[in-house]
């Protein structure tokens, strides 16, 4: 299991996170990058969201041609900070076989949550990101990456276009600090919903509109899964 510490961003101004890459805060210690890669992730839980309700997050994800499993459980939100539990192993093609992620507390606790209930995809977000790693003087290690794409769920769609900052190595208090200086600067807000938050919220839409039945998704090993 890892720690997952992150800040979320917007902007009304695209042009500046289009640009955030040679902002005079960030461009100086950008390391590796920029790149763009596209990815497309399935998050997937039971209709009911059993797990959802007991706070995981379950995703399967392909970034470029690489499937990666990923469970994610949030401990706290504070001002635009994200702490989350993560467990991710990459896979060799998309599978619901939990026991891949070898935690046996973790694989027990999904698998009394699920039981034999239908495992169905909720929503799916397709983005482009572009990344790059940032290094400062101290060693802290800060990737930042640019989300542009869509959160769509049986036939509701929602646009996602947003900068995330992952702390990798060092310190906590760089992070929150590079936040703030850049929220100062050029007018960012803190993203208060993660992409996972916004698409359940869409696919809850979904159900009340009764159109989830017409796109009924399900999730049986995976074969011929996109």
């Amino acid at each position: 299991m890892a720690e997952e510490i992150e800040i979320k961003l917007i902007s009304e101004d695209a042009g500046i996170l289009r640009d955030v890459f040679n902002l005079p805060l960030i461009q100086p210690f950008v390391r590796y990058g920029p790149e763009t890669v596209a990815l497309k992730a399935n998050y997937i839980d039971t209709p009911g969201l059993d797990l959802a309700e007991k706070g995981f997050a379950f995703r399967m994800r392909k970034e470029g041609d690489q499937w990666k499993a990923t469970i994610k459980r949030g401990r706290s939100y504070n001002h635009g900070l994200y702490v989350r539990d993560e467990w991710e192993v990459e896979v060799e093609y998309p599978t619901i076989n939990f026991d891949i992620f070898q935690d046996s507390g973790l694989i027990k606790s999904l698998k009394t949550l699920v039981g034999e209930k239908q495992l169905i995809v909720l929503f799916e977000v397709d983005v482009h990101r572009t990344w790059a790693l940032l290094i400062f003087r101290d060693g802290t290690g800060i990737e930042v990456v640019v989300d542009e794409g869509k959160i769509k769920s049986y036939g509701l769609e929602e646009r996602v276009f947003e900068m995330e900052m992952e702390l990798k190595t060092g310190s906590r208090k760089r992070l929150i600090a590079l936040g703030e200086s850049l929220k100062q600067a050029y007018a960012l807000k803190e993203g208060k919903q993660s992409k996972y938050i916004r698409g359940l919220k869409l696919f809850r839409k979904a159900v009340e509109r009764n159109v989830v039945r017409d796109f009924f998704t399900r999730v049986e090993g995976f074969a011929g899964f996109q």
